[in-house]
């Protein structure tokens, strides 16, 4: 369950996803307080396939 920084509402992504998808959302702040995100640098850069970063 996903909670929402800046509003009082939670997203469960089970009822959209099943235990094989992967999410990858890109975003300019962390808009969920429950969850894992990481930080780039300006001019960073990273490379996806399948929602999955590759090293």
């Amino acid at each position: 369950m996903a909670g929402l920084s800046n509003v009082d509402v939670d997203i469960d992504f089970t009822t959209q996803t099943t235990p094989n998808d992967v999410v990858t959302i890109i975003a300019t702040e962390p808009l969920t307080n429950n969850e894992q995100w990481h930080n780039m640098q300006p001019g960073d850069s990273q490379l996806f396939r399948y929602g999955e970063p590759l090293a």
